[in-house]
C-alpha cells in the first residue's frame, strides 16, 4: 500500500501502462508515463485523450478545477477541449445542490472553449467522504506537441508561477501561514488565483501560433518532475536559471 499522495511514481506507472488492453492500429500514442494523454486516430482527425480526478481542493471551486486540470492535458498535447465525460461521486447527505453546483461550473468552463459534456455519471456512495470529480476530455489535434519533440537549442517557456498550486491551496486551508509572508492582501489575492492553475489558454495559444514543440504539464508533480519528463522522452539535459523562474 502506497502512503504517497498525488500522482502515482514513474516505477509503477511503468508497470500500469504496459496493462493497456488489446493493440487497436488508431492508438496513435498509447498510455506513457511521460505523457499527459494519449492519442486516437481517426481518418481525418486525431483526438487526445486525457482523464484526471479533482479532490482535496476547495469546493468553491471544484468543478472549475476539474475541467481544467484534464483540459490542459489535452491542451499541452496539442488539443482542443472538445468532448468531456464527468463522473461525479459524493459522500451521504451532500445536497443535490452541491451536485448542481459542481455541474454548472464545468458547464460553464466548457461553453467558454465550446466543448460538449456528452455523459457523466452522479451518485452518493458511503465510502465517499469528500466530493470525487473525474472528468475524461477529448479534443482534435492539427499537429501533436510530444516531449520527445524537443531538440538541442530549444527555449524553455513557463506559464504561470512556480508554486503556485501550492499558494493557492494554503491561502484556501492554512490562510495565517501565507498571511506572515503576504499579508492579508496576498491571502484574497492567491485564493482568487484558480483559474490561473490551468494552462489550457496559453498551451492552445503557444500551439495554433505554431510557437512550441513540446508542452509538459506541471501540476501536481511540479516543475521539476515536468522538466525531468520533458528531458528522459526527447533524451536531453537541460540548463534553468533558477533566478529568472516566476
Amino acid at each position: 500500500m502506497s502512503q504517497l499522495s498525488g500522482k502515482a511514481r514513474r516505477e509503477l506507472l511503468n508497470l500500469i501502462t504496459r496493462l493497456s488492453g488489446a493493440r487497436r492500429a488508431e492508438v496513435e500514442v498509447p498510455p506513457n508515463p511521460l505523457l499527459d494523454a494519449g492519442v486516437v486516430s481517426g481518418s481525418k482527425s486525431r483526438y487526445v485523450w486525457a482523464t484526471d480526478p479533482a479532490l482535496g481542493v476547495p469546493r468553491e471551486h471544484l468543478g472549475t478545477l476539474a475541467f481544467h486540470f484534464t483540459a490542459s492535458d489535452v491542451a499541452v498535447m496539442g488539443g482542443r477541449p472538445e468532448y468531456v465525460a464527468v463522473d461525479l461521486l459524493l459522500p451521504l447527505g451532500s445536497p443535490r445542490e452541491e451536485a448542481v453546483g459542481i455541474m454548472r461550473q464545468i458547464h460553464e468552463e466548457a461553453r467558454l472553449y465550446g466543448a460538449s459534456v456528452v455523459t457523466g455519471h452522479t451518485g452518493w456512495y458511503p465510502g465517499v467522504s469528500e466530493p470525487v470529480v473525474v472528468t475524461t476530455i477529448a479534443g482534435r489535434a492539427a499537429r501533436l506537441l510530444l516531449p520527445s519533440n524537443a531538440s538541442p537549442g530549444d527555449r524553455i517557456v513557463l506559464a504561470g508561477v512556480v508554486g503556485g498550486e501550492l499558494l493557492y491551496s494554503i491561502a484556501h486551508f492554512r490562510p495565517s501561514l501565507l498571511a506572515d509572508a503576504y499579508g492579508e492582501e496576498g491571502v484574497r489575492r492567491w485564493r482568487g488565483y484558480c483559474r490561473d492553475l490551468s494552462v489550457v489558454d496559453p498551451a492552445m495559444l503557444l500551439s495554433r501560433r505554431g510557437l512550441a514543440l513540446a508542452m509538459k504539464d506541471g501540476a501536481e508533480s511540479g516543475l521539476v518532475r515536468a522538466l525531468n519528463d520533458l528531458a528522459d522522452a526527447s533524451g536531453l539535459g537541460f540548463y534553468v536559471e533558477e533566478e529568472k523562474l516566476p
